[in-house]
């Protein structure tokens, strides 16, 4: 509204104060002069998604009943997928919304100490299966709980991923295969709202592991032929994810820092999640 004006002009701070308060009150002078003056560009961008939080909030509060809104990550390691989770999960849970993270199966302690003893000794073709039909039961529990936001680490969709991956090295049967893409498709369809993507070439990922980590041992699985491939597989399964969710994001985080993909990731999902609301609300008032 003040573009090309004095903003300095006694009319447009009346303004300020007004929207100011219609916003939860005055501006935190500490966060505007202090805390962000070197980055007011930034600060802007929070202010904009901490008022669309808080439309949300309201929005929210005509519904008799909040459906979940699920949103499953994935990507290669080190696109800032994990710190994408967390800022969201804290941004949500901060302006009273219940939310709920749905870790990393494979990487769980759930997984390391009970559910390998269960698999161990069959091939890896049912072992695949049996992860995959876990992942699923976890998201569908999630969806029973009151939580209103589910963020999903490595959920449905991606272990489509590895699925085609031991396609492609021959360990899983084109029926098998075939099977699974079809029937996880329509499980991805009914439980994930939105797919976000995180990807970065294979140099810049391994940079971002060791300039982040003190161990200057060889990584097992960060290395060019598995980040390649996986970046591969993410263009060849396209069609795939656009058939499983209705919401997909692929956002390339090479020449991006992880704060800057959380303030885009939570730019992108408020939108869908207003939508949503009205939606609700449109039907519960018709």
């Amino acid at each position: 509204l003040i573009y090309g004006e004095d903003e300095h002009l006694e009319m447009f701070k009346r303004l300020e104060i007004a929207i100011d308060t219609v916003f939860d009150g005055r501006e935190d002078l500490l966060l505007k002069d202090v805390i962000f003056a070197s980055d007011p560009i930034y600060y802007d961008s929070l202010k904009r998604i901490d008022y669309a939080k808080k439309e949300l909030i309201r929005l929210k509060a005509f519904l008799k009943s909040v459906k979940p809104f699920v949103i499953e990550f994935t990507g290669i390691p080190r696109t800032g997928k994990t710190t994408t989770i967390n800022n969201l999960s804290d941004f949500f849970k901060k302006g009273g919304f219940n939310t709920q993270i749905v870790e990393e199966f494979t990487t769980s302690k759930y997984f390391k100490d009970t559910f390998m003893r269960q698999i161990e000794g069959l091939n890896p073709e049912d072992r695949d299966i049996l992860i995959i039909e876990e992942v699923t039961k976890q998201i569908e529990r999630a969806r029973q709980t009151d939580a209103e936001i589910v963020l999903v680490d490595r959920g449905i969709n991606d272990r489509q991923i590895w699925n085609y991956r031991r396609y492609m090295l021959d360990e899983l049967s084109k029926d098998r295969y075939t099977y699974l893409r079809d029937k996880y498709k329509d499980k991805s369809k009914e439980l994930i709202d939105a797919l976000v993507i995180t990807y970065t070439d294979y140099l810049t990922s391994l940079k971002r592991d060791y300039l982040n980590s003190l161990a200057l041992e060889r990584r097992r699985f960060l290395n060019s032929q598995n980040i390649n491939k996986y970046n591969e597989y993410l263009q060849s399964l396209n069609s795939l994810f656009n058939e499983s969710v209705d919401n997909i994001f692929m956002i390339d985080t090479t020449n991006i820092n992880n704060r800057d993909t959380s303030l885009l990731v939570a730019e992108s999902i408020i939108p869908l999640i207003r939508k949503r609301y009205l939606d609700d609300i449109n039907k519960q008032f018709k």
